[in-house]
């Protein structure tokens, strides 16, 4: 009978520790899933990140691109008034 009692004891105190565990097992399997979805959103923040340095890249590029052709129409425009001027210069002279 003591034996019994003793193997009963034994079995509860196992039970009691098993319980322990799996209440272990469920705060680290929270505690995993909230590090993935913390990863997941980092990852989604670092691609965010990337594209908008990109599309900034990008659109400086334009931005000089068109700059740079604005130049040249401003000067092809000054050039014109120039040999416009030039040739009315010549017509005032020669005439």
């Amino acid at each position: 009978m003591q034996q019994l009692q003793k193997w009963r004891g034994e079995y509860n105190q196992i039970i009691a520790k098993y319980r322990l565990k799996e209440v272990e097992v469920r705060e680290l399997q929270s505690t995993l899933k909230q590090v993935r979805a913390e990863r997941i959103r980092f990852q989604k923040d670092v691609a965010k990140k990337a594209r908008e340095v990109q599309l900034e890249q990008r659109r400086r590029e334009l931005e000089e691109k068109r700059q740079r052709l604005r130049d040249h129409k401003e000067q092809e425009a000054l050039e014109k008034q120039i040999k416009q001027l030039e040739v009315r210069l010549t017509h005032e002279r020669g005439g």
